[in-house]
């Protein structure tokens, strides 16, 4: 079977396994050197206020980034998936007839306390998403964050990141690593992201 062709699994990375998971992943990392990434979170729950003349592709970018740090400063993350793939775009198929990405839980955000915006955590729940199983078995963002140090997923130059919402992957990523809020300017974000890079 052609290896794009495999099936695609879900490895579901919650707390009791993910060292398990972190070590898999950097023994592939040599042969799979690309890492996609999408964040799972509760939204948006600030806006600009809009007109009909308004248009957010007209915003500054200090305006843009304004807004990314005051939404991601004020909400949890839910999830984060990995996708390896070489520079041919094969997965890692793990020596069977599967291909397997990773989807990692966390615990931190919680829905009796936490602000939302509704229609997201709507769309989470019909995605599959159960909020009260993260709450119990979820990873810690903190410890997700200092094994992604320490396992060298953030300062290896062999590893090429890319994202959908880089802005906001990035945004979330940086907030788990350094457990604390986004820099309050662009430009100290900007040399973090390139950090990672």
């Amino acid at each position: 079977m052609e290896p794009n062709m495999k099936p695609l699994v879900v490895r579901h990375v919650w707390a009791y396994n993910l060292v398990l998971e972190f070590y898999l992943i950097t023994k592939l990392i040599p042969r799979y050197s690309f890492i996609a990434m999408d964040t799972q979170f509760p939204g948006y729950v600030f806006h600009y206020p809009t007109t009909e003349s308004y248009n957010h592709r007209n915003l500054t970018p200090s305006d843009n980034y304004s807004f990314l740090k005051v939404n991601v400063d004020a909400l949890k993350l839910i999830q984060v998936g990995f996708t390896l793939s070489d520079a041919a775009g094969n997965l890692p198929d793990l020596g069977t007839k599967n291909r397997y990405i990773w989807q990692f839980n966390f615990r931190d955000f919680n829905l009796a306390r936490d602000i939302f915006a509704p229609d997201s955590i709507a769309l989470l729940h019909r995605q599959g998403i159960k909020f009260g199983y993260n709450a119990n078995y979820g990873i810690h963002s903190a410890y997700f964050g200092h094994l992604m140090i320490s396992y060298g997923l953030l300062y290896s130059y062999n590893l090429t990141w890319l994202t959908f919402h880089g802005s906001h992957d990035f945004g979330y990523l940086i907030k788990i690593i350094t457990r604390c809020p986004l820099p309050k300017f662009r430009r100290v974000l900007m040399v973090c992201e390139s950090n990672v890079r």
